[in-house]
């Protein structure tokens, strides 16, 4: 948009000029939206009791009629202290699995957790795994997976920035042959982390 007089500008008149051969209007490019989209995990729940019946979910069959027997708790020692970590390991006892917990999830974990995970991983042999806490150990736990069940994965490669969701510089392993079930348990409010 400019405003232009005269021949050079191209709005040479032989009437009474007006504003509408004051303006000069181009198109110089057109703005393209790409399609945006979310991938939501397959179920959210929420409400009073939600946790019980979330965890009582994690104990039926999968469609080939397996049924999960290893549950890992990644948490903190806060939820530890607070007795959280203390009731999902108790109401997935009842339900026949066998559980460890892994508390040593820092406040925005570094490389050395991630690793002491892995490490606890290899060790217990989890088929399902239960994030509970803040963003942390949710995001602690999501890596600890990724790179137990991918070892050759390379952490530059999986922090590589894309273009756009779909154009990944490098594609992102399938997740899901030794952990088989991920379950998220927020205990705050608007990380995000429990639905990425």
């Amino acid at each position: 948009f400019t405003l232009g007089v005269g021949t050079k500008a191209g709005s040479s008149v032989s009437s009474n000029v007006g504003p509408m051969n004051l303006l000069n209007i181009t198109t110089v490019a057109t703005r393209e939206e790409h399609t945006e989209w979310f991938n939501n995990p397959p179920k959210v729940y929420f409400n009073r009791h939600c946790l019980e019946d979330a965890l009582r979910d994690m104990s039926k069959a999968n469609s080939h009629g397996e049924r999960l027997e290893r549950a890992l708790i990644v948490t903190d020692k806060t939820m530890v202290s607070l007795g959280h970590a203390g009731r999902v390991k108790d109401i997935m006892q009842r339900q026949g699995f066998q559980v460890a917990v892994f508390d040593e999830v820092q406040p925005d974990p570094n490389m050395e957790t991630v690793r002491d995970g892995i490490e606890t991983c290899e060790r217990f042999r989890p088929d399902v795994m239960i994030c509970l806490g803040g963003g942390s150990p949710m995001d602690a736990g999501k890596f600890i997976r990724a790179l137990y069940e991918h070892p050759e994965l390379k952490i530059e490669d999986a922090a590589s920035r894309f273009v756009e969701l779909r154009k990944r510089t490098q594609p992102f392993p399938r997740l899901g042959s030794k952990i088989h079930k991920l379950l998220c348990v927020p205990t705050s409010s608007g990380t995000a982390s429990e639905v990425t």
